[in-house]
């Protein structure tokens, strides 16, 4: 029987100015036992910050680890959301470099913490302008132009990830736009969640969009209030939503009939084990949408009778558009709205969208269609 691993011990920052890097080995099946290494870079070097890591940070759940990983042959405990984070970006063939907070920086020093947390900005986006804040605008107004700055410098959506889960009061704020976060609800230490330079979280090999980043020129055309975005229309939401999974699977056979009623019929191929693997279409869609567990999803068809699954904080409509925006790597349900502008719904996923299949990396973004968002 192997002996159990010593606890992990963090080797102190060799300079004010460095930072950890996980390195994350790969692995071809999802229950392997996580392993990886923490490796010192530095800020100082922008090309080498730049090039070498990804930046994840989003809401880690509890804040105590309780989960082992496995750590330079020590163990390291995490967060049940970070373990999962890890399982499903790990790449089946080479190493993956991440940084995440709750990993990176040791927890236990309040000392590092002291010195680390200031370098958050540097982290995130080693050579960007600083942003211009005019205390003048009103907070929607200053919010939506913080939002663009950043979709600018980062090439992605991200920020529009956050719409739902920044904001920490009930009363919605005037005059926000749809895919504006409430940063009210921002974490003055550690940066709204989920904001990083990149990547939004999801698991190896899933990308809708796989290369794409947003069309400067077309955002620089948005008005006051709105955002002009790049992106491939590839359908509409076809059905009512069904009840949530933890509803139990009656309640969706019920939902299931009633749809047999209404002349649409469910792929029930969804829940047939996909070949080589130990899933199946439903649990690969699941995964990047399952933000509060995989029990709080809803399933929903398009209009092309293709399986969707959406997030709990997700609300789909019959006739919603289900989009690829450049820069936005699940599609987007944009609601429709008079003048041909839409409102941001959120994420969802799609079968047969979700590595790639509908978006062509050889159209150039400037050839797409626009989307107005409000």
């Amino acid at each position: 029987m192997d002996s159990p691993l010593a606890a992990y011990a963090y080797t102190p920052l060799s300079d004010p100015r460095a930072i950890r890097v996980l390195i994350l080995e790969p692995s071809t099946e999802l229950d392997d036992p996580i392993r990886c290494r923490l490796e010192q870079v530095s800020l100082d070097d922008a090309t080498e910050t730049a090039q070498t890591y990804e930046a994840l940070s989003y809401v880690w759940g509890a804040p105590v680890g309780t989960r082992p990983i496995e750590c330079a042959g020590g163990t390291l405990m995490v967060t049940p959301n970070c373990e999962s984070a890890l399982r499903h970006l790990r790449q089946a063939r080479g190493e993956r470099a991440l940084w995440i907070d709750a990993v990176c920086i040791d927890q236990a020093s309040a000392s590092e913490k002291a010195v680390q947390v200031p370098l958050m900005g540097d982290v995130y986006w080693p050579e960007w302008t600083p942003f211009p804040v005019d205390y003048e605008l009103s907070p929607g107004r200053l919010y939506e132009m913080f939002a663009k700055y950043l979709v600018r410098h980062t090439g992605t959506l991200n920020v529009m990830e956050q719409r739902h889960r920044s904001a920490r009061s009930d009363v919605p704020l005037d005059g926000l736009p749809s895919w504006v976060p409430d940063m009210r609800g921002a974490d003055l230490e550690g940066g709204i969640p989920a904001m990083n330079a990149k990547h939004a979280p999801l698991p190896a090999g899933v990308d809708a969009t796989p290369g794409s980043v947003v069309d400067v020129t077309t955002l620089d055309q948005s008005d006051d209030g709105e955002i002009r975005l790049r992106g491939k229309l590839i359908g509409e939401v076809g059905s009512p939503p069904s009840p949530k999974l933890s509803r139990g699977f009656e309640a969706v056979e019920e939902w299931m009939n009633a749809l047999a009623d209404a002349g649409l019929k469910f792929p029930i191929g969804a829940f047939l084990p996909i070949p080589g693997t130990k899933t199946n279409i439903l649990g690969q869609l699941i995964d990047p949408v399952a933000i509060d567990g995989r029990e709080e999803v809803s399933l929903f068809l398009t209009s092309h009778n293709r399986l969707g699954v959406a997030p709990s904080d997700v609300q789909t409509q019959m006739g919603d558009a289900l989009v690829l925006l450049a820069g936005f790597n699940c599609p987007a349900i944009l609601r429709p709205c008079e003048g041909g502008t839409y409102t941001f719904v959120g994420r969802v996923s799609i079968e047969g969208v979700m590595e790639g299949e509908e978006w062509d990396v050889e159209t150039d973004p400037s050839e797409m269609d626009i989307f107005v968002l409000i």
